[in-house]
């Protein structure tokens, strides 16, 4: 057991599945009440910008990564293009139209998302924590509004005015999972949206593995991630914040390849919601703790489903982008 308070929902009865790898990730704690997984103690400020401004490599355009001229790589420029056109661009105009809307980018990478509904006829605001991305969305994009937002600021939004946005994307890379307070994050961002605004996001599902399965349990991936979230987490999320959910679901089509992503989908409503009763979480913590060693124990069979996975999704997308 440990003492950590959950971000979620306050509770400290807290079950460890995974022990410390230290230093590179303390214990795995999961939520008796809510079913959160996290990180147990969570980086400091100063420990987690160390790490960013060090050795991460999950970004093209973190500083250990970043090609000599201080840029992302082409080949993964590419790759977010490619992206952006096949997968988040048409999810977006699915739902809205975003001619003259006022658009808050996060983790915007090389800024292909950004410049995209740029050309759709958004004004967008691009932010990412790296400044090789900042700098490749500016220069040779031509994006005109531009910033870094660090890691540690993000859940914070320091400098933005309330009801400024009419929509916030987090599509290009997940999002809450390296955040120091997803809740936090999440109250700012109904905040900052316009009252009918809209929050794309896509998170990792820990409990979804791909093809790449993360071992020796679901959750070796190192320091970035203080918070390793499923559906159901992400989902009492939202409703714990204000938000009216449209859709959270596993996405049928793209995927890391570490795991499923699920893609959350959200409005700030017009008038208020009553307060959400985090009390009544109905969590089945054998459940959870079973499915853990199910994929501890099977990654094999995990990962072949993965593969197998990958090759129909790759033969449905053929088909569907040459119709």
């Amino acid at each position: 057991m440990t003492t950590a308070t959950c971000d979620l929902c306050s509770s400290k009865e807290h079950t460890i599945v995974a022990p410390s790898n230290f230093p590179l990730q303390g214990e795995i704690v999961l939520c008796q009440r809510c079913g959160l997984f996290s990180c147990s103690p969570r980086m400091t400020v100063a420990g987690l910008e160390s790490f960013y401004d060090g050795n991460f490599s999950g970004d093209a355009g973190a500083p250990s990564l970043a090609a000599a001229e201080g840029r992302p790589s082409a080949r993964k420029v590419r790759a977010e293009e490619k992206r952006v056109r096949r997968w988040s661009l048409p999810l977006l105009q699915r739902y809205l139209d975003l001619q003259g809307k006022s658009v808050l980018d996060l983790r915007m990478r090389s800024g292909a998302l950004a410049q995209a509904m740029t050309a759709a006829g958004a004004q967008v605001l691009g932010t990412d924590p790296f400044p090789a991305n900042v700098r490749y969305a500016a220069e040779a994009r031509g994006l005109p509004f531009t910033r870094r937002l660090k890691i540690t600021e993000t859940h914070l939004f320091p400098g933005f005015d309330p009801q400024r946005f009419d929509l916030i994307t987090g599509l290009t890379v997940h999002v809450l999972g390296h955040l120091l307070s997803p809740r936090q994050f999440l109250h700012q961002a109904y905040e900052i949206l316009k009252p009918g605004g809209w929050l794309f996001l896509m998170e990792k599902d820990v409990l979804q593995p791909n093809y790449n399965v993360a071992r020796p349990t679901p959750f070796s991936s190192g320091v970035a991630h203080q918070f390793h979230l499923t559906r159901d987490t992400l989902e009492r999320y939202l409703k714990a914040t204000g938000f009216e959910i449209v859709h959270c679901a596993i996405d049928p089509l793209y995927a890391t390849g570490q795991n499923r992503v699920i893609v959350a989908i959200a409005r700030r409503p017009d008038t208020p919601p009553p307060p959400f009763d985090l009390a009544s979480l109905d969590h089945d913590l054998d459940a959870s703790l079973s499915r853990v060693r199910r994929i501890e124990t099977w990654w094999r069979w995990y990962a072949f489903r993965g593969r197998m996975w990958k090759r129909l999704t790759r033969w449905q997308r053929k088909l569907l982008w040459r119709g």
